[in-house]
């Protein structure tokens, strides 16, 4: 399906005009709205479980460089998935180089957990 539907996309665009660049796509797995210190994350308190390794951002339109949390004085912003250069598994956004962060880490609690 996809591929007729990329195809048709094709077929209606004139000769000169440059294919649009596909995106990744996020599969909302949240891993990347965590903050990363040395051998620890934390959960954005921004970030609401709706199922499991399925994130919802309740700031998702305002997000960009708002603060996500604060680890030992260190006060994080939200910046753009591609400026975030950790690789994490399974994500359309991953680089090569860039260093992988696995699911092992200890993680922090957030202050409202049951949000």
């Amino acid at each position: 399906m996809t591929n007729e539907l990329d195809e048709a996309v094709k077929r209606s665009m004139p000769e000169n005009e440059v294919e649009p660049v596909k995106e990744p796509v996020c599969n909302r797995c949240g891993r990347c709205c965590y903050l990363i210190g040395k051998g620890f994350r934390k959960k954005c308190h921004h970030l609401k479980v709706l199922l499991p390794h399925r994130y919802h951002c309740r700031v998702y339109h305002d997000r960009l460089g708002i603060v996500t949390g604060e680890i030992k004085g260190n006060v994080y912003r939200c910046i753009m998935r591609e400026s975030f250069h950790y690789n994490f598994p399974g994500c359309p956004y991953n680089q090569p180089g860039w260093l992988m962060i696995t699911d092992d880490m200890k993680e922090l609690p957030t202050k409202n957990e049951t949000d």
